[in-house]
């Protein structure tokens, strides 16, 4: 999935041909798109949506973009700013890095460039989300619920993608990671293949080519499970062991 499409951002301008055009741009990329053509309807939105994101002109009529982030930060300092306008002098921009805005572009926009700084800053996002995710779950008093939940449904995961689901599974959470060991792994295939010891970094290989096909699989299914934002971090395949440890943070 698009990282973009978790997110919500709202748009801020006073034209209304470059809000219409900046909209469908936004619309094809982010879950929800919200917009606003004065600073004083952004600021109700705010308070309604709480977005992830907001792109906001500096020379809104009546409350500056400036001024009404500054406000939006008197009780919102999690939101992440970039804004537009065609000012390009150095005081505009030194003011807007003391509010601690991401990222500024002039006008008229380079698309490009535009959506190349929306992802970097989606990234760090999602990034923070998943930090902040993974935090909470280790601190959960059903821990050993939640990996016996994760143990049913990466049973279930690799039976499905695979055609043979391992032997068992144990999942430990800790410190920020979640290990899940995979045990009887291999199929008839596989076992063939193993009995020449030729072919060991082959079938080693294919497992870890296997995992990272299904990565987004894994990564829903943890999220399912925990309602973290977790990425596969590494694999590790034991032939001679029958076992394989994926590790995600």
């Amino acid at each position: 999935m698009d990282i973009l499409k978790e997110l919500k951002v709202i748009y801020i301008e006073d034209n209304d041909n470059t809000r219409s055009s900046i909209e469908r741009f936004l619309k094809r990329r982010f879950g929800k798109v919200f917009l606003a053509e004065n600073a004083e309807k952004g600021i109700r939105l705010f308070d309604q949506f709480d977005p992830d994101i907001a792109i906001v002109d500096i020379l809104l009529p009546g409350m500056g973009g400036l001024e009404m982030i500054k406000k939006i930060r008197e009780t919102n300092s999690s939101c992440k700013f970039l804004i537009t306008s065609t000012v390009s002098d150095a005081e505009t921009i030194l003011e807007a890095v003391d509010l601690d805005i991401e990222n500024y572009i002039v006008k008229p926009i380079d698309m490009e460039v535009f959506e190349e700084k929306l992802r970097r800053i989606g990234k760090s996002i999602l990034e923070q989300k998943a930090r902040a995710s993974a935090a909470q779950i280790f601190d959960f008093e059903n821990k050993k619920e939640i990996e016996e939940t994760i143990r049913k449904l990466f049973i279930k995961l690799l039976k499905e993608k695979s055609g043979k689901g391992p032997r068992d599974a144990v999942v430990f959470l800790s410190g920020g990671i979640i290990e899940i060991s995979a045990y009887g792994i291999f199929g008839t295939m596989e076992k063939t293949l193993l009995a020449d010891i030729k072919n060991t970094g082959h079938v080693e290989e294919g497992r870890r080519l296997f995992y990272h096909a299904i990565e987004s699989d894994l990564s829903d299914m943890i999220k399912e499970a925990t309602g973290a934002l977790m990425e596969l971090q590494s694999i590790k395949v034991d032939a001679r062991r029958d076992q394989e440890i994926s590790r995600f943070r």
